[in-house]
């Protein structure tokens, strides 16, 4: 049974949710709190799973609370929903926030949120998981951009000008930023030449991924520590996914940018845990190696053989310990099995799946056919993959063109 709080200052708000989500009783403990200060109370008698909130609400705001949640039980999923739909209001939430739904939501929509949410947090909360992430004698640090960033978004004053001041700074990922605006993205009249046009276009997100996968690659880069694994060749397809994904939904869902700029996010990071273990836990791969080679296994088939979990777990439990959103999160937890992440339709997830397989197409022949066809098929997807195959094609020529992945 999942436990979720819903918080919000007005009593019948709370009582319109109550009515609407009778029906789901059986399969959730629910419990409706009048404003912030009573919510913290109530967290302090009972456990709960899932957070809802409003961010406008008297004495303690929204945002705020989340923070409280976030420090003294990071386990629950954090849910914002909310009738403010400002950008200033999206810059705060951004990093505290797993999801945000618009009121008005409708049932589905908010069964979806939390149903995935919770779903996911208990997949990060795996005692295997904690145990291993913590026998690694020292993880990377955060790049220092990236924590400042993080920390500039969760003030309510900052806007892109604040976030591109901060990214000037440092020259190189300023000049990687602009780099990445102008080739991994479509659809432009013109070029981008200003670090501000380059944050507006990619989306904080995707501004935010970039750093923090610049920063912790070369952190990392260090000399390989795993026989066989190469760093500067994960980059390579890290970012080749990335474009990949970005155009999968870019042209799917061409209203919707920001599920484009999410799978791009998500993408460039979606190996972020193979990095971390290769270069900082290398026993991890001693077995799995072994039994890959003895039965033919894919690598993550493997990893789920011997240890019971793999990478992309690993990689999605540093994410959300390093603050990203949980789309973005959910997407690297479940880029080798997307149907975990019980999408109804094709979005981020089955992106940065397909996408991954795809970008091996000029190394590996069976590329296309290791897609998992029953999730496309579930998803009514499955007759796409021809195009797709034949985008993933061109983006990989247009990089080997113009020298990058």
């Amino acid at each position: 049974m999942i436990r979720v709080l819903f918080v919000d200052d007005e009593t019948a708000i709370l009582e319109g949710l109550r009515n609407r989500l009778r029906g789901l009783r059986r399969a959730w403990q629910m419990a409706f709190a009048t404003g912030a200060e009573e919510a913290l109370a109530e967290l302090s008698r009972r456990e709960y799973d899932v957070i809802v909130t409003d961010i406008r609400m008297p004495g303690m705001d929204g945002a705020t609370l989340l923070q409280r949640v976030r420090a003294a039980y990071p386990h629950m999923a954090r849910i914002v929903l909310s009738g403010q739909t400002g950008k200033e209001c999206l810059l705060r939430v951004l990093p505290i926030a797993h999801r945000f739904l618009a009121k008005p939501c409708e049932t589905a929509d908010l069964k979806a949120a939390v149903e995935r949410g919770q779903s996911l947090q208990t997949l990060l909360n795996d005692a295997g998981v904690r145990q291993l992430v913590g026998s690694i004698g020292r993880l990377p640090a955060l790049p220092p951009i990236y924590r400042e960033l993080t920390e500039a978004l969760e003030q309510s004053d900052t806007g892109l000008d604040k976030v591109a001041s901060i990214i000037e700074r440092d020259m190189s990922m300023t000049a990687r930023l602009l780099q990445i605006a102008n080739s991994a993205f479509c659809g432009r009249a013109r070029p981008t030449t200003h670090l501000r046009d380059a944050v507006t276009h990619m989306g904080l997100n995707a501004v935010r991924s970039l750093v923090l996968s610049a920063g912790l690659f070369a952190a990392l880069d260090k000399g390989n520590t795993l026989k066989g694994f190469s760093l500067s060749t994960v980059q390579t397809y890290s970012l080749r996914t990335a474009r990949i994904a970005f155009r999968l939904l870019d042209n799917h869902l061409p209203d919707n940018k920001e599920e484009a700029r999410t799978a791009f996010s998500a993408a460039m990071l979606h190996d972020i845990g193979h990095v971390v273990l290769a270069t900082s836990l290398p026993t991890f791969y001693e077995p799995v190696s072994a039994l890959a080679k003895a039965e033919g296994l894919p690598l993550y088939i493997a990893e789920e053989k011997v240890h019971g979990f793999g990478h992309a777990e690993i990689g999605a439990y540093l994410l959300d310990l390093w603050g990203l959103p949980l789309p973005i999160v959910e997407a690297v937890a479940h880029h080798h099995h997307p149907d975990r992440a019980g999408e109804s339709t094709f979005g981020v997830v089955g992106a940065v799946h397909v996408a991954d397989r795809l970008a091996h197409l000029d190394k590996d022949s069976q590329a296309e056919q290791k897609i998992d066809a029953d999730y496309l098929a579930d998803t009514g997807m499955l007759d796409k993959l021809s195009e797709w195959t034949t985008l993933a094609r061109h983006v990989i020529d247009d990089g080997e063109r113009h020298g990058h992945a």
